[in-house]
């Protein structure tokens, strides 16, 4: 397996402080950049995903569209773009939503504690997409289009990663409100 980085900030100003291997800066819960999109269709559905039970962490478990990091001298919007196609077969249109931060355990069963812990500045991507979509099998075993009701029922009855929670008992209702300028503050959920 090819070797993946991850941009490492400073937490005091967000601020690039160099790179390393993804799952040892998860290991150590370095604080790393980040990417998260939340997919609506036309009906107002949200799209989310169940991730593959390979997954490094939080296998088997519900998320949002997608979640991922940027390549080293990627851009976040770059990288939103890339890894909708990469993950769900997709092209939506993407705009900023944002930015969150937060530390927070994620369960890794094949890590001796298991678990690692997520430390990230998260770029928000709001978007649309109407029609198919085809996760990659190594990203994701399934997806579903839930409506707001439905989504925070399920979330509320678990078996969601930590991240997912978090945006949605913190960024406004209506999606039509998040903007590329906010902050929408730091959580740690250690």
């Amino acid at each position: 397996m090819m070797r993946q980085d991850v941009v490492l900030l400073d937490r005091a100003t967000d601020a690039e402080t160099g790179l390393m291997e993804k799952l040892e800066a998860h290991r150590l819960g370095r604080y790393h950049s980040a990417i998260s999109l939340l997919i609506f269709d036309g009906a107002g559905r949200q799209l989310v995903q169940r991730r593959a039970a390979g997954k490094y962490h939080g296998g088997g478990l519900w998320a949002n569209a997608c979640c991922s990091h940027p390549l080293p001298g990627e851009s976040v919007a770059d990288a939103a773009v890339r890894r909708a196609r990469e993950e769900l077969g997709i092209a939506p249109s993407l705009r900023p939503a944002g930015t969150i931060r937060y530390r927070a355990p994620v369960p890794a069963a094949a890590e001796p504690d298991g678990r690692l812990i997520e430390h990230e500045h998260v770029s928000l991507f709001v978007g649309r997409h109407d029609g198919p979509v085809e996760p990659h099998p190594e990203e994701s075993d399934a997806t579903e289009w839930l409506e707001r009701a439905a989504l925070l029922a399920a979330i509320g009855a678990g078996g969601f990663v930590p991240w997912f929670a978090l945006y949605m008992r913190t960024l406004p209702e209506r999606p039509d409100d998040w903007r590329a300028e906010a902050d929408y503050g730091y959580f740690d959920l250690m």
